[in-house]
């Protein structure tokens, strides 16, 4: 027997589905964060002030100012880009959007991961703050969730404009075509359609930015962003090693290879889960328990990641 009354099952459905309306769930979302970083402020000061300082020194950089100036000058200028796709224009706009986001932003997580801990281990700034009451845990974890800040304000900035963009480009194709003038709701469902890619893509830029805070303990700057761009290309490729090497054999399995292969998708992030394009642009409804497992894929490889980057910061001789 069902326990709940099936209009109060709609109902629940019906306010799931719609924080899935952009503007709903940004504004979730940042009222979210804002509220961990208020209990953080009171149950952790000395965390929250790492994590406040990091945050502000990195939106001060002028790399921030620049990456979001271009991906917002992209995002601007991507409607009217016309792809010759034969009625795919909006699924390529969706596509090269998420890559105008992505990019900038995990090229700002990895500089500032260099600047905020191995340029300051190499400058001795981080033997300064150690002769504080900090401790190193605390140190890591205020560097990580600081460099995270501005990672998500770009995010949220880019990510806003996106949704706009995406909208009007409904809009905008339709004119191109001499097609009847789309309603409101199809430019909603075009926004609310995207929405979860942008978040997926947030999860994958905060997995690399947790590797990147584990390398610059022991890596400078250039070596951990060369080291960190190898293993973003990598991650993407993992899931699809077995069978370029099955290709590769001519059909041919090794168990040395599997065996392989099956190490490094333990060891790499597999960012490929991540990437949800292709079911975005086939209009393929992404369900909220393949979002929570890859949440939690995230989150567990992000801790493994600073556990790692505490081992190895531990014993580091600042001196």
């Amino acid at each position: 027997m069902n326990m709940f009354p099936p209009i109060l099952l709609a109902d629940v459905k019906t306010w799931f589905d719609s924080m899935w309306y952009p503007p709903v769930y940004l504004a979730a979302t940042t009222a979210f964060l804002i509220i961990v970083l208020v209990l953080t402020r009171l149950a952790f000061p000395k965390l929250y002030a790492l994590i406040w300082v990091t945050a502000k020194e990195g939106m001060n950089q002028t790399l921030f100012t620049a990456l979001l100036g271009f991906g917002v000058a992209l995002l601007l200028f991507l409607p009217y880009i016309p792809f010759n796709t034969l009625g795919e224009d909006l699924k390529m706009h969706m596509s090269v959007g998420l890559t105008f986001i992505k990019i900038p932003a995990i090229l700002l997580g990895l500089w500032l991961s260099g600047v905020s801990i191995a340029e300051e281990i190499e400058g001795k700034t981080a033997l300064m703050l150690l002769s504080k009451p900090v401790s190193r845990v605390q140190l890591i974890l205020g560097k990580f969730f600081g460099i995270l800040v501005p990672v998500f304000v770009m995010y949220i900035a880019l990510g806003g404009l996106f949704l706009g963009t995406t909208g009007y480009k409904v809009v905008h194709n339709a004119r191109e075509s001499c097609e009847e003038e789309p309603k409101t709701q199809d430019c909603v469902d075009a926004m609310v359609n995207i929405t979860p890619s942008i978040a997926m893509n947030f999860l994958e830029t905060a997995t690399m930015v947790a590797v990147a805070v584990a390398l610059s303990t022991r890596l400078p700057m250039l070596a951990n962003i060369t080291c960190c761009l190898s293993i973003f290309l990598l991650g993407h490729l993992i899931q699809y090693l077995p069978q370029y090497v099955s290709q590769m054999l001519h059909g041919g399995r090794s168990v040395i290879v599997d065996f392989l292969t099956n190490v490094m998708a333990a060891i790499l992030p597999v960012l490929g889960h991540f990437s949800i394009e292709s079911s975005i642009g086939a209009n393929q409804t992404v369900p909220l328990t393949y979002l929570g497992f890859s949440s939690l894929y995230c989150v567990l490889y992000c801790v493994v990641a600073l556990v790692v980057a505490l081992l190895m910061f531990e014993d580091r001789d600042l001196a």
